[in-house]
């Protein structure tokens, strides 16, 4: 590869870091009715895009919400490598050990989902 398209590559890698995506695939729902409720959010915070898809009567906005949350936790998870500088098994093994006492089983989140978060706060700081 050339030098220009080198430092393209780069340019667009750097840009790319701060950028996030989750996409809702296989969702009954119509396109017109996914974009109504959208076009109530955007342009919103967060926190009052949240409250909007909560207090909505629509089924479009239940989906919705389910995809900005997936989009929260993906971008924590994106934030947490680049502060700490480790990925995947140097950042969740040890993690995964303080909690279960495994090195081994299902994924993380599953598993805090079915202890609870008090359990899984309260078994860190013992750890």
């Amino acid at each position: 590869m050339g030098s220009r398209k080198t430092k393209m590559a780069e340019n667009i890698k750097e840009n790319k870091k701060d950028l996030v995506i989750a996409k809702l695939r296989n969702c009954p729902t119509s396109p017109r009715k996914m974009r109504i409720v959208a076009d109530l959010v955007r342009g919103k915070d967060v926190e009052k895009a949240l409250n909007i898809f909560r207090f909505s009567e629509k089924e479009a906005s239940r989906r919705l919400e389910k995809l900005l949350l997936s989009a929260i936790s993906n971008w924590q998870t994106k934030n947490v490598d680049s502060k700490t500088g480790k990925k995947g098994k140097e950042l969740f093994m040890p993690l995964r050990c303080a909690i279960t006492g495994q090195t081994k089983g299902p994924e993380l989140d599953r598993v805090i989902n079915l202890i609870g978060t008090q359990q899984v706060i309260k078994k860190l700081k013992e750890a």
